[in-house]
């Protein structure tokens, strides 16, 4: 079975962050409502290759393959659920750029994300 025949097998759902200040000048982040949901295929990353994705030390990555652009990148935040059920919140290290797969030339999108944690920086 190829990667691009997996694309639709799992799904994640995209937020956007959007910036803006308070009338003294304060920071506000938010994210956006209107979620967007994106089939892919997602797949745990070895943690003897995080750092080659940009992986800090103690935190988990995911590729996410999808068959079609799904315009990810670093102003997003992707959830979903881990195959033991916990909640993920996942920030994007490398946004989505497309990659040609096997002798067929099928086009894939790949995105890199890496765990958040709440109050630390990402």
């Amino acid at each position: 079975m190829s990667l691009y025949s997996l694309c639709q097998k799992h799904s994640v759902v995209v937020k956007t962050q959007t910036n803006s200040k308070t009338a003294g000048g304060a920071a506000i982040k938010a994210w956006t409502t209107g979620a967007r949901t994106v089939k892919c295929n997602r797949q745990g990353i070895a943690s003897a290759d995080l750092v080659a994705f940009g992986i800090r030390a103690g935190r988990r990555g995911w590729k996410l393959f999808t068959d079609s652009n799904p315009d990810i990148n670093e102003q997003c935040h992707v959830f979903f659920d881990e195959f033991d059920g916990t909640a993920v919140e996942a920030s994007v290290t490398q946004p989505s750029r497309s990659e040609v797969q096997g002798l067929g030339g099928k086009v894939v999108w790949l995105t890199v994300l890496e765990e958040f944690r709440h109050g630390q920086a990402s």
